[in-house]
């Protein structure tokens, strides 16, 4: 014989229980622990029982590697913020009313978790202008890899061994800004990602780990491979009055990097340091754009890198703006999606996934002012850029160090 919630209800209703009381026992009722627990504990079986238990994601919840805490109900999420440390993203995930039901104890940890790296003494971080103004590839590439954006008179090309792959998707975007920032503020080309894969990704990232064939694991150690086994060709071309020519700047993040990885620990990385090239560090530090972190991790938690990319790039067009005094600016869909539309194969498609990934971009970024009303291009209002940049400095009043 089976317990239904009817019964249960009918119970507390006659024993003179509030509606408050009933919502909260029917909430503990739907919980997939407590049904677990009731199976286990007590041979209990109720009109929930097969349908909630689910080994997956018991699994998941013992491990710590729930992305999105806002798919568990109340029971559920006070056992994992009372068993696991939350990331910002986790702690961002949950709802309000699921707030309203934790107990203090659970409130505080969630809170602790979101001031924590929301009041970040220093937001600011850093990424090549280049890179700003074209992104990496957003879906891993089949055949050569080979990579090319324009951007104007700029042109951007990536290149990587075939067996490895060009960097995509949101790690490596996160990863070479946490490169360039580490150039930029602590004025070294040596850097070190700390004693291990996963305490850069928990602690330095503030995303979830979690190993396994569907684990993250994997993806952090695939992006950091590829992004450093990536070169790239900056070409710029110009012309005056008098003659015309090209720039072209070659080159690659580190001159050399030592990873290695323990293979009896899920192939965890337990160390890693990136000797940074003296002409990756040059082109940065003289073209440096600055972006907020905590507007970045917002919009990793949304999985979406357009909205990354367009983030970055805005925060850039704006400040360009303001050098030149420009009130209004018109980029018309297709040259937009030349720049930052790699994966997306129709101009019509991409201005449909552009206009949804500016709306995640306008919550973190409130001062943007544009208008996607227009069938062929994106106007662009000026705005104050998201982080002013100061005068960028060069690599000799940063005295980098090479040791």
């Amino acid at each position: 014989m089976k317990i239904t919630w009817k019964q249960v209800e009918s119970v507390m209703r006659g024993q003179g229980a509030s509606e408050n009381e009933v919502n909260s026992q029917r909430q503990l009722f739907n919980c997939t622990s407590f049904q677990l627990y009731c199976f286990k504990e007590f041979g209990l079986i109720t009109e929930k029982t097969f349908s909630l238990l689910d080994p997956s994601k018991e699994l998941r919840l013992n491990s710590g590697a729930v992305e999105d805490l806002g798919e568990l109900d109340t029971y559920d999420l006070v056992e994992y913020i009372s068993n696991h440390k939350l990331t910002y993203h986790q702690a961002s995930t949950i709802s309000p009313q699921q707030m309203a039901l934790l107990p203090e104890e659970q409130v505080e940890t969630v809170t602790k978790a979101l001031i924590g790296s929301m009041e970040d003494s220093d937001p600011i971080r850093y990424s090549l202008s280049a890179i700003v103004q074209t992104g990496f590839p957003y879906r891993a590439i089949k055949g050569q890899q080979h990579y090319e954006r324009h951007n104007g008179d700029l042109t951007v090309t990536m290149s990587a061994p075939n067996d490895i792959g060009l960097p995509s998707g949101i790690y490596p975007r996160l990863i070479f800004v946490h490169v360039c920032s580490e150039i930029v503020k602590k004025k070294k080309r040596v850097i070190d990602l700390g004693p291990s894969l996963r305490s850069f990704v928990e602690d330095t990232m503030g995303r979830p780990w979690s190993t396994g064939s569907k684990g993250t694991e994997r993806k952090w150690r695939a992006s950091l491979i590829s992004l450093l086994a990536t070169s790239f060709t900056i070409s710029m071309k110009y012309k005056n009055e008098d003659q015309e020519g090209i720039l072209l700047k070659n080159v690659s993040i580190a001159d050399d990097s030592n990873m290695w990885w323990d293979r009896k620990d899920d192939g965890e990385l337990q160390g890693a340091e990136i000797h940074v090239s003296e002409a990756f560090a040059d082109a940065l530090l003289s073209h440096a754009t600055p972006l907020d972190i905590r507007a970045l991790r917002t919009l990793c938690g949304l999985r979406s890198p357009l909205a990354f990319d367009l983030y970055c790039w805005l925060t850039f067009r704006y400040w360009k703006m303001e050098q030149g005094r420009q009130p209004v600016v018109r980029i018309s869909w297709k040259q937009l999606h030349e720049q930052l539309g790699t994966g997306i194969k129709t101009v019509r498609q991409f201005k449909v996934e552009a206009i949804k990934a500016l709306g995640m971009v306008k919550e973190v970024y409130p001062q943007a002012n544009f208008n996607t009303d227009t069938e062929q291009c994106l106007i662009l209002i000026s705005s104050p850029p998201h982080i002013a940049p100061q005068a960028a400095p060069s690599q000799k009043e940063l005295d980098l160090q090479s040791q």
